[in-house]
């Protein structure tokens, strides 16, 4: 037996912050404030509030497009990755990313969704004063 609730919950995380890590880094190249290496390391620790509502928009449009739980399609479509991984490619795929679950998993339809820099709750690169 496994618990849904605290996969999807998990696989909604890592999509998350892969909505924020993308639409940060435009808001940091858009600045012309580039960031140097791991992106994620670079986040604020509290994920953007927009960030959250594309993690939910794909959580419900892996569920319509796949006909099942996304804690039950991620069991049936791990591809060797760990939920949050998971739900960071899906989020990558979403956005139209050159990476993706397709790249780990077959037979999982990813709804497209469109998220940059202008999506975000506040500019995170905007001079304050």
């Amino acid at each position: 037996m496994y618990d849904d609730t605290r996969l999807t919950r998990e696989i909604y995380e890592g999509a998350a912050r892969a909505f924020f890590a993308s639409a940060y880094v435009d808001q940091a190249e858009e600045a012309g404030e580039p960031l140097a290496g791991e992106v994620m390391d670079h986040l604020p620790e509290e994920t953007d509030p927009e960030a959250l509502k594309a993690a939910e928009r794909l959580i419900m449009g892996l569920l319509e497009g796949n006909m099942m739980w996304v804690g039950a399609l991620y069991l049936r479509h791990k591809g060797g990755l760990d939920t949050r991984t998971w739900g960071h490619y899906a989020a990558m795929e979403a956005m139209g990313h050159g990476v993706g679950l397709w790249e780990y998993v077959e037979g999982v339809k990813v709804p497209e969704i469109e998220f940059t820099g202008l999506h975000l709750d506040r500019n995170y690169f905007q001079p304050t004063g």
